[in-house]
């Protein structure tokens, strides 16, 4: 009874410092709220420049204030930091957002140290004329993969524009044509511009980040348990989020001329557990039995004990003893086995009786 209680009592401290653990973690956890606009306070900008840091511990905040980012701007220069460039300057400096929250504006006007920050109104539309000009371009270049490359693609296309050409993209009268790229066609990409205003036409060069949403195999149709998979069963899909990615199939080749070892809807991924080799050979059936040995071949009959696959090892029967040996399936109802030769080292002749 007394070991009981000792045992409930320590049993109950280790939940409580659990818990407290698990409290304290969440504490340390910060969230870094991203401003829409921000000026440099010294020569380099710090992530308390471009975010509110709010954190249960003191110490921690002041921590990831304090993180220097990137030179900043000259005075009368701005430059635009988007969130996803913030996460991985923050990556390189050993914070892992994965025990923080990155949220707030989603591009940051930085201005130049010693430069007052824009006025709200004035940098809320400055970012909203940014966005816009930006969406355009990105959407004008998918459009000139889609004619150039491939029309059935899901081209992905994040623009790096610079601040000059904001102006003449948000006026709705400027046709924007693109040029440029070369194979493979993603990855980074110089792309030419021309834009066609009512002031005149405008060339650039501009730089984006060009990317493809991983395809993976799916059923083209319900396929029953056993269904033998051909090409018109399948089809590729862009899938764009998908947890465990260990057991998809990205080709088609890899699951045609397999067998479903489950159902699998329309619709829905083929994936490595569902799909097998086709088994050639299955339990308790009657098989031909190849044996090879020594130049010999010897075929007989046998009774699988086990299913199997072409080239896998299974469990034979002989019909004749009821001993049981292994073979190697290689065909629909075949299997083979090797025998090898047994030579005896140098033979002494008889003896020769007197």
């Amino acid at each position: 009874m007394i070991r009981s209680r000792h045992f409930i009592s320590f049993t109950l401290h280790l939940a409580i410092l659990a818990a407290w653990s698990a409290v304290c973690t969440v504490a340390q956890a910060a969230e870094i709220r991203l401003k829409p606009q921000a000026a440099a306070a010294a020569s380099m900008v710090t992530l308390g420049d471009v975010s509110d840091v709010f954190s249960g511990d003191p110490a921690e905040a002041d921590r990831l204030r304090a993180i220097e980012l990137f030179p900043s701007p000259p005075q009368g220069r701005e430059r635009f930091v988007r969130a996803r460039e913030l996460n991985d300057l923050l990556l390189l400096r050993g914070v892992s957002l994965a025990e923080h929250r990155l949220s707030g504006a989603s591009q940051i006007t930085v201005s130049g140290f010693g430069q007052a920050a824009p006025a709200s109104a004035a940098a809320a539309a400055s970012a909203a004329h940014s966005r816009r000009a930006t969406a355009r371009v990105a959407e004008a270049v998918k459009a000139y993969l889609m004619a150039r490359v491939s029309s059935a693609t899901p081209w992905e296309v994040d623009v790096l524009l610079p601040d000059t050409l904001v102006r003449p993209l948000v006026d709705p009268a400027t046709d924007v044509q693109v040029a440029g790229g070369q194979a493979p066609w993603v990855g980074g990409q110089q792309f030419d511009l021309r834009l066609v205003t009512p002031d005149g036409p405008q060339q650039a060069a501009i730089t984006a980040e060009v990317s493809i949403p991983a395809s993976f195999v799916v059923a083209a149709r319900s396929l029953p348990r056993g269904t033998l998979l051909r090409e018109s069963d399948l089809q590729l899909c862009h899938v764009d989020s998908i947890q465990d990615q260990s057991n998809t199939i990205c080709s088609l080749e890899q699951a045609v001329g397999k067998e479903t070892t489950r159902s699998i809807p329309a619709g829905k991924l083929v994936t490595t557990d569902a799909i097998q080799s086709p088994v050639f050979v299955r339990r308790g059936e009657v098989v031909t039995v190849h044996a090879h040995a020594a130049g010999i071949r010897i075929r007989t009959q046998g009774r699988a004990c086990e299913d199997g696959s072409e080239g896998a090892l299974v469990s034979i029967e002989s019909l004749a003893t009821r001993e049981t040996f292994f073979a190697r399936v290689c065909g629909v109802g075949e299997v083979e086995v090797y025998a090898r030769a047994v030579h005896i080292a140098n033979p002494q002749p008889p003896a020769r009786s007197r």
